[in-house]
């Protein structure tokens, strides 16, 4: 078989693939993409432009070693047809699902500890599209070979014709448009490409903007939980807008809600990246990482910094950090390795036989755990200790005894049960500090690490897709047992960058320089600054009640009124272009910075 009739095969093969993304997911979603269906050539046919130039290649040097009637002349373009379709028929359950093909970073976040999540979308229309697509690959070429030459033309002037729709078609504002080679190729250019963004923003030149925040003043916090002990408390996938304190109609926590009734709770705190791993090194070290970036880059012998696990062990602070989970999930390993903890706990060390899931195990046993700790201290030494339950994660199936008020009819049903059940862990590790007698010397720091989507806008599920509030948007809670002894609401916007600050302020420990956050107690205006990455670059900024969700990829901004429109329905990027071009070039100048900073050994970072 020619080059020009395996790459006709190809093209229909990866056709197919990509019309029936096309209709699972908007059987998925209810909504057809008639603007994305438009550019579905687009990708596809550069793609096989370039493997019909890949294959001529080929069997031209093959022919220049064997003889003409060697069949092993075309064995290098056959197994490369096989890998790529065998590449499109993966992709086409993953890019109905996530909106988007895999990329470099979707590929770190496919590991082991997930089997159970991914278990989830083995259903019946994700095997068939498989099957089909797969039986389209497998057939394709017998099918060209038997139209013969004549229909070769037609073939190739469709597949040109859907390729020029598709170069004149509007992007969707989804990638289900995208070529799965095309996607990971340049996803993982994209990572090493250095300084991102740096030949298209020229950030020094960019004024900076004015903080328009409303906040109160609780600067008379400051120090005054000196020689407690702390802990910091990182819930998994909180999101805000799902507990009573924030509105909810529902109480998926009824424990963490009536430590709300005697603490600070911030309303508007942010994560800066909607997923769990870069999440936790800006949490620990008060520094944002970078688009197209791994956890592996922020290993502390590549990036050192002065987490607040080292802060308050220079302090005299004894350290531990326990998670339900494990450390070798996403990299995590890398980022909580050499950064200032006497202990590192994670479901491997503490499982003990107990049964868990892929994800870790349960909850109350880490609190077991955690309260274990308190019984074996010396009676002088404080503790600081981290505590990152597993309850939330998909697919709200934690491990563990515990009931599950809410069924489990649908995602987000199973979503409030998991975070009933984690709530019970929380409700446990209260008691158990009263029974200690250690409660009233206990600071508690509790928040989520990012949110939970479902669905609110199309396409985004979980919380690593999109910047959305509901991925951002977090719970925070200040529990100081006789300082604060009812609840009080502070309305400034919080960065997680701002929550070693914080507890450095409230034990009186020095903050360091280097930090980018500041401490929440303190009234200044300030700007968050946010991004999500796992399917193309988003980036977010929030000043005052303006929001600005700008896609790197697609050039497209979005603009909301979070005073009166939280649910960020209501884009009014189209009227307001200057502040939408202000905003976007803070918010690029900012991402082109944290890039630079990761990229170069740290020595001064960027505010």
């Amino acid at each position: 078989m020619s080059s020009s009739f395996r790459a006709a095969a190809l093209w229909l093969t990866l056709e197919v693939g990509k019309v029936l993304v096309y209709l699972l997911h908007s059987n998925t979603s209810g909504m057809f993409h008639v603007r994305g269906l438009l550019a579905v050539g687009r990708e596809e046919a550069l793609f096989v432009a370039a493997f019909l130039a890949f294959d001529l290649a080929a069997v031209a040097i093959a022919s220049r070693f064997l003889n003409r009637g060697n069949p092993r002349i075309h064995l290098v373009s056959w197994t490369g047809y096989a890998m790529v379709s065998a590449y499109a028929t993966a992709n086409v359950p993953i890019t109905r699902v996530f909106g988007s093909p895999l990329t470099a970073s979707m590929c770190e976040a496919a590991g082991g500890a997930l089997a159970d999540s991914m278990a989830r979308y083995l259903s019946a229309s994700n095997v068939i599209a498989v099957l089909m697509v797969f039986v389209t690959a497998a057939f394709a070429p017998s099918l060209v070979r038997k139209l013969g030459r004549r229909a070769l033309g037609p073939v190739l002037v469709t597949a040109g014709g859907i390729a020029m729709m598709g170069c004149f078609a509007p992007t969707d504002r989804l990638a289900l448009h995208r070529d799965p080679v095309v996607t990971l190729v340049s996803t993982k250019l994209a990572r090493l490409w250095p300084t991102w963004a740096l030949s298209k923003v020229a950030f020094a030149a960019q004024p900076a903007l004015t903080g328009e925040d409303e906040a109160v003043d609780l600067s008379s916090l400051s120090s005054a939980a000196k020689g407690r002990h702390v802990i910091w408390i990182i819930l998994e996938s909180t999101g805000a807008r799902y507990l009573k304190p924030y509105g909810a109609a529902e109480d998926p926590m009824p424990n963490l809600t009536r430590l709300a009734d005697e603490a600070i709770v911030f309303d508007r705190a942010h994560a800066v990246y909607p997923e769990s791993i870069k999440g936790l090194y800006a949490m620990l070290c008060s520094f944002a990482p970078a688009p197209h970036t791994s956890a592996s880059a922020y290993k502390a012998s590549d990036l050192p910094c002065n987490s607040i696990a080292s802060t308050l062990g220079h302090e005299g602070y004894a350290s531990a950090l326990y998670h339900s989970g494990r450390f070798a999930y996403l990299g995590m390993d890398s980022i909580v390795a050499d950064r200032g903890y006497d202990l590192l706990a994670d479901a491997k060390t503490l499982a003990r036989g107990k049964r868990g899931s892929s994800f870790g195990i349960s909850d109350m046993t880490t609190v077991q755990a955690v309260l274990q700790r308190f019984d074996t201290r010396a009676v002088d030494v404080k503790l600081f200790v981290t505590y990152m339950p597993i309850a939330g994660h998909h697919p709200y199936e934690s491990p563990g005894e515990g009931a599950r008020p809410f069924g489990d009819a649908t995602e987000v049903d199973s979503y409030r049960s998991d975070l009933f059940k984690g709530d019970l862990a929380l409700g446990a590790l209260v008691e158990g500090l009263k029974a200690r007698n250690v409660w009233k010397d206990t600071l508690l720091v509790i928040h989520g690490d990012h949110g939970e989507a479902f669905y609110q806008h199309e396409g985004n599920f979980a919380h690593s897709l999109f910047p959305y509030q509901e991925n951002l948007h977090v719970p925070l809670f200040v529990v100081a047992p006789g300082i604060v002894n009812q609840s009080k609401h502070a309305p400034q916007l919080v960065s997680l960058l701002d929550i070693a600050p914080t507890i450095a302020d409230l034990v009186g420990a020095p903050s360091d320089p280097r930090w980018q956050g500041s401490s929440a107690l303190r009234n200044h205006p300030r700007i968050v600054r946010s991004y999500a990455d796992h399917t193309t670059v988003k980036l977010a900024i929030i000043n005052g009640r303006s929001k600005l969700i700008f896609d790197a990829d697609t050039q497209r901004s979005e603009l909301y009124d979070l005073a009166l429109d939280p649910l960020e329905k209501n884009d009014q990027s189209l009227a307001n272009p200057t502040k939408v071009a202000l905003m976007r070039a803070d918010v690029e100048a900012w991402a082109a910075r944290q890039r630079r900073d990761v990229e170069r050994p740290r020595g001064s970072v960027s505010k």
